[in-house]
């Protein structure tokens, strides 16, 4: 038995299963599922317009009782019992390609190709092999996010399904594919890519080689040893000369990966002798602490609050989203991405609005809000759950500096500089990190945003000469957090909004 379903505002219908789950009946894309379809993140949401079914127990905990009465479901959790139709969400991309100034006819039509391999957007470069120039830029969204916002729910679907590993390859290549077609639409006259350089997540890495690893595995070494490494970049289905062939950025440790390298290199962190940090935010964070000796990176599971997954008005960086927020007087007043009307709020936004709401006294250091939500506009506002999330976020973040230090032996104030990484970094306030406690306050002012650091540290990578790379990976120390015996007690203490008590103290 069979029942009808039918997409709006296309007006595509077809025929389903009945008791079907409306994820597994829609287009591929169709909503997000940063969770990988488990009920906990609530951003699989659609509107039933006919045919609507009483609402399941993950819907009634992640929807306002509004919501459920306008008909928002989740398509996760929504079972098809009779004729639907659903209003789809609008399609969200972040696409773009641009020429630079210094065209191809100033160098030569052989160019190298860039890739920043993140696990939300990609970062394409095209370079100039002689004077190393960029002269073109795109970036596109990464397909594999339909199947978790982390690295961890991909690598599950990627290990638990017959063909996740090879799906997984395609959805990434095809968007890199997508962007290559960008570039050549804007191009003024044809070019050739004849090499390929790609850094990343040590896991984006292997998803994009099609690797097969399980928990425990050295995924940073099945990488650095693959032969597919030093091969034909079109053997993986890239849409580049046949003999274009392909570099990976060697990954530091499991979730290091060649990316955090490319930005250490970018900064010429391992140059310097005095003790230097780097701060890569996003779903999964990645630190290193620089000593004139050692190296000490690692990594922390910080969860999509920061790009906007599991916050209830959350969303990316994109039109419409609140990026700062201020009080003035008795309310909150909020500035937008292209001043478009407020639908949400994303990263930036969500450590601003915190900071603001701290420093109004409607937000205690423990997390509890005033009332029983943070209203910043008509249609936006933070709920307790948002505050919690955000708290978690943070407390990771915090928590891995602090244990770098310990590690290095230094106390804060040996830190001579701080690089903020990747595009979170570029966009936050940095006083609204300080307010947060994500920053020592002692950091303040030694904070610098690497501008495309990724790309830029895979230039110099491709530059340097191999004697000087070995000996920058020989001082490179991987530190496991989560065996480290203060973490428990460091984490907790975190957990507060608002300047840290030190690392000694707790220790």
């Amino acid at each position: 038995m069979s029942v009808k379903l039918t997409l709006l505002p296309s007006g595509e219908a077809m025929q389903v299963p009945l008791g079907t789950l409306l994820k597994d009946a829609l287009p591929q894309g169709s909503v997000e599922l940063i969770c990988s379809g488990l009920g906990t993140c609530g951003k699989c949401r659609v509107q039933i317009i006919s045919g609507l079914v009483p609402p399941t127990a993950h819907e009634q905990a992640l929807l306002s009782g509004q919501q459920l009465r306008m008909g928002i479901r989740l398509a996760c959790s929504y079972q098809l019992w009779q004729d639907t139709e659903v209003l789809l969400p609008p399609r969200e991309t972040t696409a773009s390609a641009q020429w630079l100034d210094c065209l191809p006819e100033q160098t030569s039509p052989n160019l190298l190709l860039a890739v920043d391999l993140g696990s939300t957007n990609l970062k394409l470069a095209l370079l100039s092999q002689g004077e190393w120039e960029i002269v073109a830029q795109a970036q596109v969204s990464n397909r594999q996010k339909m199947f978790g916002a982390d690295v961890l729910s991909r690598q599950h679907f990627a290990n638990e399904h017959p063909q996740g590993r090879r799906l997984m390859q395609l959805l990434v290549v095809e968007s890199l594919n997508h962007g290559l077609r960008l570039l050549r639409q804007e191009a003024p006259t044809p070019f050739s890519i004849t090499r390929v350089a790609i850094a990343g997540n040590s896991v984006m890495l292997a998803l994009l080689l099609g690797l097969q690893f399980t928990a425990g595995v050295d995924v940073a070494k099945l990488v650095r040893e693959y032969p597919l490494a030093q091969a034909p970049a079109t053997d993986l289905g890239l849409d580049v000369d046949e003999s274009a062939q392909l570099c990976l950025l060697p990954p530091l440790a499991n979730y290091v990966g060649s990316d955090m390298l490319a930005c250490i290199l970018t900064s010429d962190f391992g140059s310097g002798t005095e003790p230097a940090l780097i701060v890569d935010i996003g779903t999964n964070v990645e630190l290193a602490l620089g000593t004139q000796e050692v190296i000490f990176v690692c990594s922390t599971a910080a969860g999509p609050a920061f790009e906007g997954g599991e916050i209830s008005c959350g969303m990316s960086a994109t039109l419409g989203a609140v990026h700062t927020v201020t009080w003035a007087a008795d309310h909150y007043q909020v500035q937008t991405i292209d001043n478009a009307p407020a639908i949400g709020v994303c990263g930036s936004g969500l450590f601003s609005a915190i900071a603001a709401a701290r420093d109004n006294n409607q937000l205690a250091a423990n997390g509890r809000l005033a009332s029983t939500e943070l209203r910043l506009t008509a249609h936006v506002a933070l709920t307790q759950h948002d505050i919690r999330q955000f708290q978690l976020a943070k407390a990771a973040v915090r928590t891995g500096i602090d244990i770098l230090l310990a590690q290095a032996e230094i106390s804060v104030d040996a830190i001579t500089a701080v690089y903020l990484a990747g595009d979170f970094g570029k966009h936050v306030a940095v006083p609204d990190l300080v307010a947060c406690g994500l920053l020592p306050e002692e950091l303040v002012g030694s904070v610098a945003k690497i501008e495309r650091g990724c790309i830029e540290g895979i230039i110099r990578y491709c530059r340097q000469n191999t004697e000087a790379v070995a000996a920058l990976l020989a001082r490179i120390e991987h530190v496991e957090l989560a065996a480290q015996l203060a973490f428990q007690e460091r984490f907790v203490a975190n957990m507060l909004i608002g300047p840290a008590v030190p690392y000694r103290e707790v220790e």
